[in-house]
């Protein structure tokens, strides 16, 4: 994966009681490239804590053969979980400064 540049996009606030609900935002956005993908699962977050995972059932064969363990699925889940709430953490930083 690669970084091609930031870009802001302008999006619309429909955040319950916020300052700025109903108002156009400008937030900045990462540009990533990348070869294609394959969805190996899907985690769905409340309040901050995972409330759902869904692990694929119908693995790629490329995948079945990479990956014949279901614990390492898991294991792969929860990193990509983690990359995803460290790049919310540098947005977040990013507006606060």
């Amino acid at each position: 994966m690669v970084s091609t540049g930031e870009r802001p996009v302008i999006v619309r606030d429909d955040t319950p009681n916020s300052m700025t609900k109903g108002r156009n935002l400008a937030l900045p956005v990462t540009i990533l490239e990348c070869p294609s993908m394959k969805i190996l699962s899907v985690r769905f977050y409340r309040k901050g804590k995972v409330s759902t995972e869904i692990l694929g059932k119908n693995l790629d064969k490329e995948l079945k053969k990479k990956i014949k363990n279901k614990k390492i699925l898991i294991h792969l889940s929860i990193l990509y979980g983690l990359l995803l709430f460290l790049h919310q953490l540098r947005q977040v930083s990013s507006l606060l400064e």
